[in-house]
């Protein structure tokens, strides 16, 4: 016991016996000496008192190893009496003190150079590590702590691989350094590398580590510089999630995308390759001009020279030559200490075509407005002419020479009418009603209207079965189908002449027959077929013909809906239509529409005029030669007429005695006060009136408008005498 207390009084080093509940128990001299504090001193203080108050919070760890392995070698910062910081290597054992578990702690006090190499390694980020040449941890500083989780205390003496290296790589890291122990060889050593490393709470960390070699007492030992990088790793991850971002939208742009600098391509996307038909490999490296049409580039060039960044329409280029409506929005961005530009292209035209479309469609509205406006004014003047031949023509006997020419005026004139139905039906935009009717009358009336208009090349043939089965359809739609199909057949034949024909013929069709036609039913059809003599229809212009505004003529010769409005109607009607051409041999067109029970004849029958018994009408109309027309006709029927071409003159008259007047007859459209306005004010003070309004046009006025107000009814003008003095009878009976 002497030989230990002398070694332990006389030892170089300072020596600390401690308990746990780290109570100092005894101090040698030299403790004392390096620590400025008397032996009593020491005697009376905790031992984890003595160090710095950073390296204090590591002490219950260091008890805990201790208790656990038995040693442990630490580095730490002990106090000196007058607060200086001293630089240490402490050596701690578990030891039996009077028959109690105690601690003994070695301090070796490391010079200025040692303590100077301490400061540098624990004030560095990056963690530095030592292994022996057992692999053994033969230093750990301050940054290691905190990268890894462990105390210099719970790492010294034990093995490095196997404290941090994930158990995946621990069979490799064996024959590694087997390796390194007899050569100092190694994959590893003097390269840095990026690993993954375990953390004391067992997660993983991105480490970098860059790792060297030292010969040291004839073995080698390797030295570690360790950076964590998971910061970084997950900066990386963002940006590869963010490129990739980029590169979904970069790619799914509904148009091109094109980054160039000074004009030349450096990126793009697939939009850009499928615009221009370039590979996006063609397209790095090429001049963006390239995708412009020639006499366009200027100007794109100047944009770009501008910095040019609204949207602007010019025409592109693609890699077949042909050329397309280019829609370019671009703007300038910092790249690489300069700007880059960046472009969106697309293809506008599909945008063009609706543009079309939308003018076409404010042109169709336009012309239906006016077609309205004309079809008025033109059925006043029909409405005098009409009256004035029928009431001729009644006043003619029928023995007259005149009466033959009467009749024929007559028919001109419901010609006519007819005409300007069908302009007031396409200017209401609506659906007319269907009735079952027979189609050849409609084709020689329509033949009959198309002559005048073809040039005297064009010859028109017609093979038409007289007793063909009836349609359920509208008569104007019908006419349309005709007008449209002849016209596009002598179009094709305008500048060769030949023949246009039309042919009508009924046919049955079995389940078979139509199976390929989807929708449509068996049964009896009837066929209309329009065939030219033109140059043909080329395949690929037959697949696209019933598209709407698909056209091959000029921009003045039409708007590609006629094609597309056959086909609408033909479909409505639960038919179909076939197209059979080849070039240089024609087209025909051929409509299957199903057939119904017959229609009525329309052989002409004697009108019968209903007399008027003295009744009294008021006759209101603003157009002074309607006016007096419709005076004779009614005097002519035998009744009383008092005629005003003023309504407020009318009203006034009205309005002083209510009873004066059995029925009345307005027209709708009239100045200062419309039909329909004197109607209402005549029923607010007399509501049994019977009241009938005339109209040619009105797209304010309905059937239905009218008898809920009380009009008794609407007669549309023309009109002949008969029918004019049914409608009277009827509303007077009424």
């Amino acid at each position: 016991m002497n030989n230990y207390q002398s070694i332990f009084e006389s030892a170089a080093e300072a020596i600390i016996i401690w308990n746990e509940s780290t109570n100092i128990i005894k101090v040698n001299p030299s403790a004392s000496s390096y620590l400025g504090y008397s032996c009593g001193e020491l005697e009376a203080m905790q031992a984890d008192h003595l160090e710095s108050s950073e390296k204090r919070q590591q002490f219950p760890q260091r008890v805990r190893t201790l208790l656990e392995h038995g040693h442990i070698a630490y580095g730490t910062i002990l106090l000196h009496k007058d607060k200086t910081h001293l630089q240490v290597a402490v050596s701690a054992s578990r030891i039996v003190w009077d028959n109690q578990t105690a601690f003994c702690s070695i301090y070796h006090f490391l010079d200025e150079s040692q303590a100077r190499f301490c400061a540098i390694t624990d004030s560095t980020k990056d963690a530095i590590m030592m292994m022996d040449e057992k692999g053994l941890v033969s230093l750990w500083n301050s940054a290691a702590e905190k990268i890894f989780g462990y105390a210099d205390s719970e790492v010294m003496g034990r093995n490095l691989h196997t404290l941090l290296a994930p158990s995946r790589y621990h069979q490799a890291h064996i024959t590694a350094f087997r390796r390194f122990q007899q050569t100092g060889e190694g994959n590893a050593i003097d390269r840095t590398l990026e690993l993954k490393a375990c953390h004391k709470d067992g997660h993983e960390v991105n480490i970098e580590l860059s790792l060297s070699r030292l010969h040291m007492s004839g073995a080698w030992h390797s030295l570690g510089i360790v950076r964590d990088i998971t910061e970084r790793k997950r900066a990386e991850q963002k940006l590869r999630e963010s490129e990739e971002r980029f590169r979904v939208l970069h790619n799914a742009s509904f148009g091109g995308i094109v980054i160039h600098d000074q004009g030349i391509i450096i990126d793009c996307n697939q939009g850009l390759s499928k615009i221009s038909q370039y590979t996006i490999e063609e397209l790095i490296g090429m001049n963006c001009l390239q995708l412009i049409a020639p006499d366009w580039r200027s100007i794109v060039m100047d944009k770009i020279h501008s910095g040019y960044e609204a949207n602007y329409e010019v025409e592109g280029f693609r890699k077949d030559g042909t050329t397309y409506p280019l829609s370019i929005r671009g703007s300038n961005i910092p790249y690489k200490g300069h700007e880059i530009r960046v472009a969106e292209f697309r293809d506008s035209t599909e945008s063009k075509q609706l543009e079309d479309q939308l003018i076409q469609a404010q042109k169709m509205e336009s012309i239906g407005t006016l077609a309205g406006g004309i079809a008025h004014d033109f059925n006043n003047i029909l409405s005098a002419i009409l009256g004035y031949v029928d009431l001729a023509r009644s006043l003619t006997p029928a023995t007259s020479p005149a009466k033959k020419s009467l009749d024929k005026a007559l028919k001109a004139i419901k010609r006519a009418t007819l005409l300007v139905h069908q302009i007031l039906a396409f200017s209401r935009q609506k659906d007319t009603k269907r009735v079952p009717l027979q189609v050849a009358p409609i084709i020689k009336e329509a033949t009959k209207l198309l002559r005048p208009m073809l040039p005297s090349t064009i010859e028109i043939n017609q093979q038409i079965k007289e007793d063909s089965w009836s349609i359920l359809a509208d008569p104007t739609q019908v006419h349309q189908i005709l007008m449209n199909l002849c016209t596009n057949a002598c179009h094709a034949m305008e500048m060769t002449g030949g023949t246009l024909t039309v042919t009508l013929k009924n046919i049955d069709f079995t389940l078979l027959d139509v199976q390929q036609q989807p929708g449509v039913q068996p049964g009896q059809f009837v066929i209309l077929s329009i065939g030219d003599t033109g140059p043909g229809i080329p395949f690929e212009v037959r697949k696209k013909i019933f598209d709407p505004y698909f056209t091959t003529k000029a921009v003045d010769k039409g708007t590609g809906m006629g094609l597309a409005i056959v086909h609408g109607i033909v479909k409505k009607y639960g038919g179909f239509i076939t197209v059979d051409s080849e070039q240089g041999k024609g087209a025909w067109f051929h409509i299957y529409l199903p057939a119904v029970e017959q229609a009525e004849s329309s052989e002409d029958v004697e009108d019968l005029m209903i007399k008027g018994d003295n009744k009294r009408i008021l006759l209101v109309d603003d157009e002074e030669t309607v006016a007096d027309i419709g005076r004779a006709i009614l005097e002519y029927l035998g009744y009383e007429v008092t005629v005003f071409t003023s309504s407020v003159e009318a009203f006034s008259v009205f309005q002083q005695d209510p009873l004066l007047f059995d029925v009345v007859i307005t027209d709708q459209t009239m100045p200062a006060m419309t039909g329909f306005d004197l109607a209402q004010r005549m029923l607010a003070i007399r509501s049994d009136i019977p009241i009938i309004i005339c109209t040619g046009y009105s797209n304010t006025l309905s059937e239905e408008k009218a008898q809920k107000l009380g009009v008794r009814a609407i007669a549309m003008k023309p009109f002949a005498i008969s029918d004019l003095s049914k409608i009277i009878r009827k509303v007077i009976d009424e």
